[in-house]
């Protein structure tokens, strides 16, 4: 008995409806919140008189330009000791491939931002769905 696969067999599936709709929602949100944090960047924070305006109020960025010239956290002392080194090393990565940029610190931020949101959206939707799904199992008893 020989199997031949027909045309029809080797399509990719389709997306479902309402995966599709998920991906959509999800893109606006990023859209929506990669807007929001380039208008703070580049209107809302220099606007503002609540908070420093200065680039660097707490050492990240002299710690990441440290760590793109090589000479580590060794001058920091203390400081690195009461802060995660995982933002200066982001910040130092973008400076030792795009040299010293703040404004593009200030862009990747505005990224992680919105895929924050993006995740946050995500969570939110399978727990509130599963959560609805076991309310509607519960009274359909």
């Amino acid at each position: 008995m020989t199997l031949q696969a027909s045309a029809t067999s080797v399509r990719a599936p389709m997306l479902a409806p309402a995966t599709s709709r998920v991906v959509w929602i999800s893109l606006a949100i990023f859209v929506v919140a990669l807007a929001a944090g380039m208008a703070m960047i580049f209107v809302g924070f220099r606007m503002q008189t609540f908070a420093d305006t200065t680039f660097d109020p707490y050492y990240f960025g002299e710690m990441g330009k440290s760590l793109a010239r090589g000479d580590g956290f060794a001058s920091f002392g203390v400081l690195i000791q009461r802060r995660a080194p995982l933002y200066p090393l982001m910040i130092g990565g973008i400076y030792w491939l795009f040299g010293e940029q703040p404004t593009l610190v200030l862009l990747v931020q505005s990224l992680l931002l919105a895929a924050t949101c993006v995740v946050v959206f995500d969570i939110g939707r399978r727990v509130f769905n599963s959560a609805r799904e076991s309310l509607r199992r519960c009274c359909a008893r």
